[in-house]
């Protein structure tokens, strides 16, 4: 285990030097995975998911916030970091993606040799209750490829939602905002005079 002192000094050291992505999100995520999980840690692991986020590289940005999630302890103590941990949808431009808002990726399929476009609409429960759950992020799934509207209302979690994203060709990778969940309903009942 890594000395919080120690955590300090390496997370400071390795945002401050010119490292490149890849071995800037490989120190930091030992760093995290190595650190006791106490809740007096509690502002070192924000420091480090705060030098995370300085990370330009989008994929490699998009790994580090992976990695660590998986090590963020699922208590009552942890919840903020978690939850700041998990807002981190992240477009293809390296910006968080907000709730509420309607977003598109592309999924390729190797059966049929295509790639699909999708959308859902980010939704974060957390901010509706009190209660601490994993998995309360979702994206909800409003259609797109070839399921002919089978699954509109599923959710999906983020973490399915990157996979899908980043499984691409180089030109279709990542999370497009197209727009909000408003505006599907302003084209709805647009569509249907409502």
């Amino acid at each position: 285990m890594i000395e919080p002192e120690n955590a300090i000094k390496q997370s400071i050291e390795v945002s401050l030097k010119s490292l490149d992505s890849r071995e800037k999100r490989e120190n930091l995520v030992h760093i995290f995975k190595e650190l006791q999980k106490l809740p007096s840690y509690i502002p070192l692991f924000f420091n480090i998911l705060a030098t995370i986020n300085t990370i330009e590289d989008i994929s490699d940005k998009r790994a580090a916030l992976n990695d660590i999630v998986k090590e963020i302890p699922k208590t009552d103590d942890f919840r903020s970091l978690y939850l700041m941990a998990m807002e981190s949808l992240i477009d293809w431009k390296g910006n968080v993606v907000p709730n509420g808002a309607l977003i598109t990726w592309y999924c390729e399929d190797s059966d049929d040799c295509k790639c699909w476009q999708l959308y859902g609409i980010v939704r974060d429960y957390t901010q509706n209750t009190g209660v601490f759950q994993s998995g309360r992020q979702c994206v909800v799934y409003m259609g797109g490829g070839i399921d002919f509207g089978a699954a509109i209302g599923k959710e999906t979690t983020f973490d399915e939602v990157r996979q899908e994203a980043d499984n691409n060709e180089s030109y279709n990778v990542g999370v497009r905002v197209v727009g909000t969940a408003h505006d599907v309903v302003k084209m709805l009942s647009g569509a249907f005079n409502v």
